[in-house]
């Protein structure tokens, strides 16, 4: 059925150049997608690329700060004194109150300032003590008797709840 002064072609017509098929319009349509979408991706490798690269060369650089005192240190051994007596210090302390809750869970009376052991690791020895000190924790036989007679030179002293007061 035609209406007079319209014409709509259901089919492209090829002789005009004003007609578009819709395959072609498509096609355009596809084209620039493609070309964005290169586009973007192009950015995003460059970007990927210049990040990456960043990271790898600001982790590879690293400066030179040894001093002839590092070399030393790194070559004799000097600088692991302070760490040994560190780590047995660290290491008396523990015992020390692993001492003191086995003492207190088994109900043995710590008010007086016993002495834990007089050896908690070589050279040291725990104590009981009062804080703040009293003249109980002064009596010779609430000291250690390793750090009296000098067989120990350091001590560990924890309060009656287990806490550290002191370790030298």
């Amino acid at each position: 059925m035609r209406f007079p002064g319209r014409t709509k072609h259901l089919m492209p017509t090829h002789h005009s150049r004003y007609t578009v098929t819709a395959s072609s319009h498509r096609d355009r349509l596809r084209a620039k997608r493609k070309a964005a979408a290169r586009s973007r991706m192009a950015q995003a490798v460059l970007i990927f690329f210049a990040v990456g690269s960043m990271i790898a060369l600001s982790g590879c650089v690293k400066p030179v700060t040894n001093t002839a005192a590092d070399i030393v240190n790194a070559t004799t051994g000097i600088g692991a004194v302070p760490l040994k007596q560190q780590a047995e210090k660290d290491l008396a302390i523990a015992k020390a109150k692993e001492l003191w809750r086995a003492l207190s869970l088994s109900g043995k009376d710590l008010s007086s300032g016993p002495c834990l052991t007089n050896e908690a690791v070589p050279g040291w020895v725990a104590d009981i003590a009062h804080n703040p000190r009293q003249p109980v924790d002064n009596l010779s036989e609430n000291q250690c008797s390793a750090y009296r007679d000098g067989a120990a030179t350091h001590f560990v002293e924890l309060d009656e709840g287990g806490n550290l007061i002191q370790a030298q």
